[in-house]
């Protein structure tokens, strides 16, 4: 929210040459965060107000040029200028040579045209006055010629960029930011609601009307006659470009400075628009509305709506309608003022994913008691500047309780650890316009109406700290005990990483929210538990609404994202959790919040929270050794995920097993799902060509997905081995298997047909060929053999890989390829 501190400063008595640094300094003390400190219109050097006296035409050119006269105080200047919406007599902005304009634009004399021109005739744009660069800007007749337009128009003032917290709605004007910089700097405040307005008679035609309980108060005043041709005044458009707002039209500028101003949000209708009484209510099944942004919305029962006998006017706090939208031939006008439910403006606000001014404002709370003050005010700012006149007012409203906070003056001591005198706490609350009456040693506190967060003892306990000073609180560290340094499952899933690593892949951090076309897309059943995906209440992407089920979708964008940037040789691997929907039934639960839960809530509450396993998920594609002028140089194949979860596996002290599968998104003759005893550890293989298609991937792409729960739960304390000095013998074993057999079940089947005296079993080739017979396939093994304390002799080395030979035979059918 961007306010200029004169405007604040009309309403705040701030001493005399007070800086800057002292106001926002305050603000951060009352909890705001000034985002940045602008110059509105950072004009240096002389800008006058001039006026054009004379207009010769340059036709000689490719488009008209003009070549003014134009009087800038005690003399004349001839200026050249390619604009042409100004006629002789008007006023504008003219910078002399000397100015310095936004975007260190110099203006000198030059000769340009074949004349000489002295000086600049300037848009609102290029004053940085506003965005509007469709012609010169044209001021009022009222002003003198040779004024000094940066005064006029506001340029060089200091503008604050505040950020409001959601709590803070009252803050959202000057008359909110006001009132907290006076309290906290200590000096005179006067309210811009005490500026008294005329009263308005009661509108004997105009009927206003509530029938929702989403809205408590709703007032229309009626205009006629209003002057079609009335511009707003030149106050107003310089406040409301600080502001960030774009002048349209006095109605429209009206309701907006007010807002700004006051903070109650307004709307002007055009009344020849307008048939029969005016009502807040719900929208209806079906109802659409045409919005200002010319967007046709459908609407449905929750949203709140501003009608008329036959049709929806407006989106209720949020937009107005098309239809009868206030245009250049409005001359009867109606004026609303309402106010709203706040959950219901920002519900209606979000489904229709339609955020305005006004929606910001009624979502955090206005204040109830000044809608038909602010309503009449804006009628009588167009009957002053835009010639109309007040038929009448129409107000319907309901009752408004005020609630009140029972306080106990310990609760500040309790909660943020430092005494505050009883005095002192009064004057701060008392301060704040809120009622304090006594009960017993407790307090009974009553806020203003527009202090719609003040709910509970911790409220009042932030509003005393915040008046009286976060900085006087003072600085102590906690008492910690000594850290225990990380438990053996954190350990764990930090080493998983680091093996990761070591075989050459990237980690990568994903975001968890996910769409349902991406499950889909995988190929995933209907009735596969990752299909049972949790749906985020709020969240902050509607294309991607749900948390993950499976790390995969996150990847597969990775790597999307890096071939799209040339890189095609990708070992990406993620850890993190994915969210699967509960499969017990869940109940409907709110807890109340000033006691602690019941056993059996708090069982309802955990019933609610998604299953959370921890995943470890690879996509490999391209080279696993860069190709060049050296040997070896290869591609990954289906056979690296898998043997990448068997080494992970191996040094965590796991053995696992592993069998053909088919589970998408894999490929159904190239997956292998791989198991610890009966428990599955998850899939790896070679992703189906369908789906690599479908997301938008070529060419071959392998990976894996594993529960790294399951890693964390079985993982075993690896003990170093021994190591000894003994020769090593060497064997080479090929044998011929069915293609069904898989090189893992004959690997564990050499280690245990072979005792201690094998150091290590290695996987070096794999042939299938005609050569040894169909469905068949040859798996070549190198063999290391060694004891601790001999050497190995022939007999023994024979023995053992007799009994290889024999296992292998009896367990698989293989036989020792010649």
């Amino acid at each position: 929210m961007k306010l200029p501190i004169s405007w604040i400063n009309e309403f705040v008595k701030f001493p005399k040459n007070t800086k800057t640094e002292i106001i926002v300094e305050n603000l951060v003390s009352l909890g705001y965060e000034v985002e940045s400190v602008e110059i509105f219109g950072d004009v240096q050097g002389p800008v006058v107000v001039g006026k054009v006296e004379k207009i010769e035409i340059l036709s000689e050119f490719k488009k008209p040029i003009r070549y003014c006269q134009v009087k800038v105080g005690n003399k004349t200047n001839g200026i050249i200028c390619g604009a042409s919406n100004f006629n002789e007599g008007d006023l504008v902005v003219v910078a002399l040579p000397g100015a310095v304009l936004p975007g260190d634009f110099k203006i000198s004399q030059r000769e340009t045209y074949g004349k000489i021109s002295q000086g600049m005739i300037c848009s609102a744009k290029e004053l940085g006055f506003s965005d509007n660069h469709e012609g010169i800007m044209v001021l009022k007749s009222d002003i003198k010629v040779g004024a000094d337009a940066k005064e006029i128009l506001g340029l060089g003032e200091i503008v604050l960029d505040i950020a409001v917290l959601p709590d803070r709605g009252y803050a959202m004007s000057i008359r909110g930011i006001g009132r907290e910089l006076a309290l906290a700097m200590n000096v005179k405040y006067i309210d811009p609601i005490s500026q008294k307005v005329p009263k308005v008679k009661k509108s004997s035609k105009l009927k206003a009307n509530i029938k929702t309980t989403k809205a408590s108060k709703l007032a229309l005043v009626s205009l006629t006659d209003y002057d079609t041709k009335s511009e707003t005044p030149l106050f107003m458009q310089r406040r409301l470009a600080q502001a960030g707002f774009r002048s349209i039209s006095l109605p429209v500028d009206v309701t907006n400075y007010l807002m700004l101003e006051i903070g109650q949000p307004l709307h002007a209708f055009d009344a020849d628009k307008v048939n029969g009484s005016v009502v807040v209510r719900n929208a209806k099944n079906g109802e659409s509305l045409e919005t200002l942004d010319h967007v046709k919305r459908k609407l449905v029962e929750n949203d709140l709506v501003i009608a008329d006998s036959k049709k929806v006017l407006s989106v209720a706090g949020v937009m107005g309608g098309l239809e009868s939208e206030i245009s250049e031939k409005s001359k009867n006008l109606i004026i609303e003022s309402a106010v709203f439910d706040k959950g219901s403006i920002s519900k209606t606000s979000r489904n229709l994913k339609l955020p305005s001014e006004a929606s910001k404002r009624f979502e955090r709370g206005t204040d109830p008691s000044i809608n038909e003050y602010a309503a009449i005010l804006a009628a009588h700012y167009l009957a002053k500047y835009g010639k109309a006149k007040i038929n009448g007012i129409s107000s319907a409203k309901k009752s408004i309780k005020n609630h009140s906070v029972i306080f106990s003056p310990q609760e500040v001591n309790r909660l943020i650890g430092v005494g505050i005198e009883n005095l002192i706490m009064l004057k701060i609350l008392k301060s704040l316009d809120m009622k304090v009456s006594k009960i017993g040693k407790n307090w009974k506190i009553t806020p203003p109406a527009w202090r719609h967060d003040i709910n509970l003892a911790a409220d009042l306990v932030e509003e005393i700290i915040r008046i009286w000073g976060y900085h006087q609180i003072p600085s102590q560290l906690p008492k910690t005990n000594i850290g225990t340094g990380l438990s053996s499952s954190q350990k764990v899933k930090r080493s998983l990483s680091v093996k990761m690593a070591s075989m050459g892949l990237n980690e990568v951090l994903n975001y968890p929210f996910i769409s349902l076309e991406k499950i889909n897309n995988l190929g995933i059943k209907p009735n596969d538990e990752r299909q049972n995906l949790v749906r985020l209440a709020n969240p902050l992407s509607e294309d991607l609404p749900y948390l993950r089920s499976t790390l995969l979708p996150g990847l597969f964008d990775a790597v999307i994202r890096n071939i799209s940037r040339g890189n095609y040789n990708l070992a990406l691997f993620e850890q993190g959790s994915v969210y699967l929907k509960p499969k017990k039934k869940q109940s409907k639960i709110k807890p109340q919040l000033l006691k602690r839960p019941s056993s059996k809530e708090i069982q309802l509450l955990d019933d609610l929270i998604p299953d959370q396993p921890k995943m470890i998920s690879a996509i490999l594609t391209g080279e696993k050794y860069n190709s060049g002028w050296w040997p070896n140089s290869q591609k990954y194949n289906w056979h690296d995920p898998i043997e990448m979860v068997t080494r992970l596996c191996e040094e965590c002290g796991i053995k696992v097993s592993v069998e053909n599968a088919n589970n998408a998104p894999f490929h159904p003759g190239r997956c292998a799902e791989i198991s610890i005893g009966e428990k599955i550890l998850g899939y790896a293989g070679e992703f189906n060509p369908s789906v690599l298609e479908k997301i938008g991937i070529n060419g071959k792409v392998y990976g894996f997905e594993i529960v790294s729960d399951l890693i964390v739960e079985l993982a075993q304390v690896i003990k170093a081995p021994v190591f000894s000095s003994m020769p090593v013998v060497k064997e080479d074993l090929a044998f011929v298997v069915a293609k069904s057999v898989t090189a893992i079940e004959v690997i564990e089947t050499i280690k245990n047909s072979s005792g201690d005296l094998l150091e290590s079993v290695r996987l070096f080739d794999v042939y299938e060929g005609s050569n040894v017979g169909e469905d068949k396939k040859s798996l070549a093994f190198s063999l290391r053999f060694r004891a601790i304390d001999r050497t190995l002799n022939s007999e023994e080395i024979s023995t053992l890989r007799g009994q290889i030979i024999e296992t292998v035979q009896q367990r698989h059918r293989g036989s020792l390829r010649a």
